[in-house]
């Protein structure tokens, strides 16, 4: 686990809410404090959907997402902060896809399996006044091995960089 500290409020909430920039990622859920309290689970309700759309949205299977794809409920968030006062406070947690989980194992000098991997978990929390991001990873099985938990930090790091996100790790 890894705490960074965003040096530039502003234009991490920017690109947090005003770009595509963490659209890949999973919501696991968000809380959004402005005027109101706002929650959202972004575990997906497949009884929503008919049959057919569950098929047509690829709902189905051992491999059907549990968790919506931020990209879909960035507007939503961005409606319930725009406006003339900042928020109060917010949090969300994200989740890596399975997709890009895998692209960490297939790196990383590791004997983890993606069954092995719960989630790789990045959670971001703006407090009023600073916006701090830690990461975190939940395994399915026991380990004393730390190398998941490092290569998901690296790879943070590397995302926060590539991208112009000034930080500080605590």
């Amino acid at each position: 686990m890894t705490a960074f500290t965003m040096n530039e409020t502003n234009l991490f909430c920017k690109k947090l809410l005003g770009s595509p920039l963490f659209d890949a990622f999973l919501l696991e859920e968000c809380t959004i404090a402005t005027a109101n309290t706002f929650t959202i689970d972004g575990r997906i309700n497949k009884n929503f959907y008919t049959k057919e759309e569950q098929e047509d949205l690829n709902l189905t299977g051992p491999s059907a997402p549990v968790l919506t794809t931020y990209a879909s409920l960035r507007p939503i968030c961005f409606e319930l902060i725009k406006g003339k006062k900042t928020p109060l406070n917010f949090r969300f947690v994200f989740h890596l896809s399975r997709e890009n989980t895998e692209k960490i194992l297939q790196r990383a000098d590791t004997s983890f399996s993606l069954a092995d991997i719960h989630a790789l978990v990045l959670t971001v929390r703006y407090d009023g006044a600073a916006v701090m991001c830690t990461t975190g990873t939940s395994l399915s099985v026991f380990s004393m091995d730390k190398s998941v938990e490092h290569a998901w930090d690296d790879m943070v790091r590397r995302f926060f960089l590539k991208n112009d996100l000034a930080f500080t790790e605590n």
